[in-house]
């Protein structure tokens, strides 16, 4: 943490980004952990990371247009991945960035509202993810191998259910039409192709508007 904290101080010291500022899913900063010239603990702790602004300083992004559009997600883990390519990395492993709901939907018994929300989320961030990868690929050179994260207590959240619930067979149908939805974001991806609210059945209308 002291060497990204010392990392992060110098860039924002630096004359070409002296007030800090980053733009939402856009751009990147790229950090060594540990810094050159210092010990390297064991184990498979990382030797650099890439970090695509997702928020302001203060909060406040995870409703905001900019964290949603495909096409500046697409740029900031394209970014990323030439980074790290550059850097000698052959794995990583990405998370669903701007994924994360705000609440200002509600659960219900029908398991629409806050879990449509995450949905739509989620899987645009695959597909920006997605893009990202398509757009580095041409130019890769040590990168191997790319890993995107799911999370379980997000899966959790969206279908689980007390056993012998009423609604049990439906949480696991909503299941399995998101699996597909989530493999088919992420192939029109991988051939450079958006992932449209029509895709998903138009229900997705106000996440996948874009600037």
């Amino acid at each position: 943490m002291r060497d990204l904290e010392e990392q992060i101080a110098a860039r924002k010291q630096s004359p070409a980004t002296s007030d800090g500022v980053m733009n939402i899913s856009v751009d990147t900063f790229i950090a060594l952990l540990p810094r050159s010239g210092r010990g390297r603990a064991n184990g498979a702790f990382p030797k650099s990371v890439c970090l695509v602004a997702t928020d302001f300083a203060k909060g406040g992004a995870i409703d905001r247009r900019e964290l949603f559009a495909q096409d500046r997600v697409r740029k900031g883990i394209a970014d990323c991945l030439t980074a790290l390519d550059a850097s000698g990395a052959q794995s990583l492993v990405l998370p669903l960035m701007g994924a994360a709901t705000s609440g200002t939907q509600s659960k219900d018994t029908a398991f629409e509202g806050q879990r449509v929300l995450q949905e739509c989320r989620l899987l645009n961030s695959v597909a920006g993810i997605a893009l990202g990868i398509h757009d580095f690929a041409p130019s890769r050179r040590s990168l191997r191998e790319v890993g995107v994260i799911q999370y379980d207590q997000e899966i959790i959240d969206m279908f689980s259910l007390p056993k012998g619930s009423r609604v049990a067979q439906a949480a696991q149908n909503f299941y399995r039409a998101y699996a597909d939805q989530v493999k088919q974001a992420f192939r029109k991806g991988l051939d450079g192709q958006k992932t449209t609210a029509a895709d998903v059945d138009g229900s997705c209308n106000a996440i996948f508007s874009t600037l």
